[in-house]
């Protein structure tokens, strides 16, 4: 396993993240143990989870977090764990956005992160995240939240998601200009394969985009982005019978576009060149930019795990990279 680091941080988490959201729910308890356990033994310590996963599930609620917490309290690691979640979602009705009722007021974050705390059984996180933004409230409000959280010694770093680069860019300066603290990572869904914002039920999600890549190029800071692999999309299109037709599955249709399809041809021809899959070119891909990326993988499986992990040998030039995404 290779380990990446966060800057201003002291972590050392695993140079891809376990995404937890399959854990306690699709996955049951001694599946989601079996797969912790691989991930643990191959020298995985970042799991991605959040206090709301998967709560539009019928059954236990933060069922992913709770999961983790008895797995890690049956295996005694804790200490070896970047522990990790995020809390401050907006509410939901089902697996539906409540339009407009964003959560950051102190009370919100703070009853999310107690009770993180609690599912999670651990009395500190290592690295809390803001599951969404909430863009009418200061970001001197929200940053005074967490930082009397780590004052209290509730969480170590923080870090944001969903949120826009003009907004993280303003609580970096701000923390600057008064000297708090501030986010050392963040969050947002990127691929080699991008969906059609406009498409999107959930229009709180942020995409990469070029404001993205150049506030992480300037600041350094860490991307940690989720749907790295597009659920598997660019694979499913060179597997399945009917080809990029794929594409037109309700699944996959806000990702139904011509640049999704050439990439997937290019993708298809990189990874002949170089013997390995198009998941691992995928993953390549994203950790191979000039800041740190810690992909979140969505495995279900052990070898869907070691796939990924696998992934990590590789890297790809800037040439490699213009032809991914622009032919060039």
């Amino acid at each position: 396993m290779k380990y990446a680091t966060i800057k201003g941080t002291d972590l050392k988490p695993s140079a891809i993240c376990l995404g937890g959201g399959p854990l306690g729910a699709t996955l049951g308890q001694e599946e989601s143990f079996a797969l912790l356990d691989a991930f643990y033994e191959a020298g995985g310590n970042f799991i991605d989870t959040a206090k709301i996963y998967s709560d539009w599930r019928p059954g236990e609620r933060s069922v992913s977090e709770k999961t983790i917490g008895r797995w890690m309290k049956a295996r005694g690691n804790r200490n070896n764990l970047v522990v990790t979640t995020k809390g401050a979602h907006t509410e939901m009705q089902g697996n539906k956005i409540i339009r407009g009722s964003m959560r950051l007021s102190e009370k919100d974050i703070t009853y999310d992160l107690e009770s993180s705390l609690q599912s999670l059984q651990v009395n500190c996180i290592d690295l809390y995240w803001l599951h969404r933004d909430d863009e009418k409230r200061p970001v001197s409000e929200i940053l005074g939240t967490l930082d009397a959280h780590v004052k209290k010694g509730h969480i170590r770093y923080y870090g944001c998601s969903n949120w826009k680069p003009e907004r993280i860019l303003e609580a970096l300066a701000f923390s600057r200009v008064n000297g708090t603290g501030c986010f050392v990572a963040n969050q947002m869904m990127w691929s080699l394969a991008m969906p059609q914002k406009e498409l999107m039920e959930d229009y709180t999600l942020v995409l990469m985009d070029s404001g993205g890549l150049k506030m992480h190029t300037e600041t350094g800071m860490a991307a940690i982005p989720y749907s790295s692999q597009a659920k598997g999309l660019l694979t499913k299109m060179s597997d399945t019978d009917k080809g990029t037709d794929i594409l037109s599955s309700k699944a996959f249709k806000t990702y139904d576009t011509d640049l999704n399809r050439q990439k997937h041809g290019r993708a298809e021809k990189l990874s002949d060149e170089l013997g390995i899959s198009i998941n691992q070119i995928v993953l390549a891909y994203l950790i191979s930019h000039p800041f740190s990326v810690i992909p979140i993988a969505g495995c279900k499986n052990v070898i869907q795990m070691n796939e990924s992990i696998k992934a990590l040998e590789f890297r790809l030039d800037s040439s490699a990279i213009a032809y991914l995404e622009k032919g060039t």
